[in-house]
């Protein structure tokens, strides 16, 4: 899996669905020439490393996990912390089939 690659980043909401915590990222200082304005990070329990990502880089939205590697599309509209939220929630409960899960927000 081709992790983001970042220095630092702040965390700004965390949640909890099923058996994953969901991490949203924001204030990201990157190791390469992307330029991440939100990373979401998914956490299986017990695991070190996140399984999937949504990534918001300039405008292109984008999702990253051991069998995927997408681009679903450009939008201004998610630079909006609220709305790339609810869309990086809905993708990552589509990815991982967590669709009788509710996302339960932790901060």
């Amino acid at each position: 899996m081709e992790r983001p690659l970042f220095q630092s980043a702040i965390p700004k909401k965390r949640y909890q669905i099923g058996e994953f915590t969901a991490v949203v990222l924001g204030d990201i200082e990157s190791e390469s020439n992307k330029k991440y304005v939100y990373i979401m990070a998914i956490v299986k329990e017990g695991a070190k490393n996140p399984a999937l990502y949504v990534t918001l880089e300039n405008n292109n939205l984008s999702v990253i996990g051991e069998n995927i590697n997408e681009n679903l599309g450009s939008d201004s509209k998610w630079r909006d912390q609220k709305l790339f939220t609810a869309s990086a929630m809905n993708i990552v409960i589509e990815v991982l089939g967590l669709k009788d899960e509710m996302p339960v927000p932790l901060s």
